[in-house]
């Protein structure tokens, strides 16, 4: 996830438009292009840019990935219930499939929408995905912790 590595969403869109051009129907590229539109509150661009994906030319994975964006651009839009509702079958499907990577950044993220959003939410999702992270070795994951000092602090009074 290129927002993810450079944490600047309005550059991982203009990077993304770029390879976008030989690649217009590439699943991944647009699903990250939604999730940064999203995290900019851009939300009928993200909506735009989801709907483009093709769902039953993806991986079965890849499919949950597109399912947690929705639910990121949910509870963006507003629409609480049914982006836990998208979030949560996402995180269910990566737990069962033993998709650590996958079910850590899902908690990561949707524990940071819940912390948006102050509920008790943020601090249980967060924390599972930090666990997650260090039993696991998840270094992408571990990066994004170490770097959000007042993160890690909101995190450490619940470990």
């Amino acid at each position: 996830m290129l927002s993810v590595i450079l944490n600047r969403d309005n550059e991982a869109v203009r990077l993304i438009d770029l390879a976008l051009r030989s690649n217009v129907d590439d699943a991944d590229l647009l699903n990250n292009k939604a999730f940064s539109l999203a995290k900019l509150n851009q939300i009928n661009k993200a909506t735009k840019t989801i709907n483009k994906i093709i769902l039953g030319r993806v991986s079965q994975d890849l499919r949950w990935v597109v399912n947690a964006t929705k639910g990121l651009i949910n509870l963006r839009s507003n629409n609480i219930k049914l982006g836990r509702i998208l979030y949560n079958e996402s995180i269910d499907y990566f737990r069962r499939e033993n998709e650590l990577l996958k079910l850590s950044r899902a908690l990561y993220f949707y524990g940071l929408e819940e912390k948006r959003l102050k509920t008790e939410y943020g601090i249980k999702y967060l924390t599972e995905a930090f666990k997650l992270a260090v039993n696991n070795k998840l270094d992408d994951l571990l990066y994004l912790f170490n770097k959000d000092k007042k993160l890690l602090k909101y995190i450490k009074k619940d470990t």
